[in-house]
């Protein structure tokens, strides 16, 4: 970049109104007389609520609005799903009150095997 270039580009960044929020080259502090910045610490930055201020703070810019389609109105396909089946086993609770209360419930493989031996 030349110097005539970068001095036309500081002038149009000074213009801007976050400027003093705007990483700079370091030897433009100096060239400038840019005052330094000053660091704050986590907290303090949290504290300020800086970002939900500039986020909330009345902006003179335009919509952005596009016209044309993007990537030239390609449509993606979807891919055809197969259908899937479900199954549902019901196993009925049948309770012999002469044994004590079962513990542990059996799967529904040992019920469904219990019921093709019976």
């Amino acid at each position: 970049m030349t110097p005539d270039e970068e001095d036309q580009l500081y002038n149009e960044l000074k213009e801007q109104p976050d400027f003093d929020c705007m990483p700079l080259p370091t030897h433009w502090f100096k060239k400038y007389s840019i005052p330094a910045r000053a660091v704050i610490n986590t907290r303090e930055y949290i504290e300020s609520n800086y970002c939900i201020e500039k986020q909330l703070e009345q902006k003179d810019l335009p919509p952005f609005i596009r016209d044309d389609p993007v990537d030239g109105g390609r449509l993606v396909t979807v891919p055809h799903e197969e259908p899937v089946t479900l199954e549902v086993i019901n196993k009925p609770f049948v309770w012999d009150e002469k044994k004590p209360f079962p513990a542990v419930l059996p799967t529904i493989e040992e019920a469904i095997k219990r019921e093709k031996q019976e």
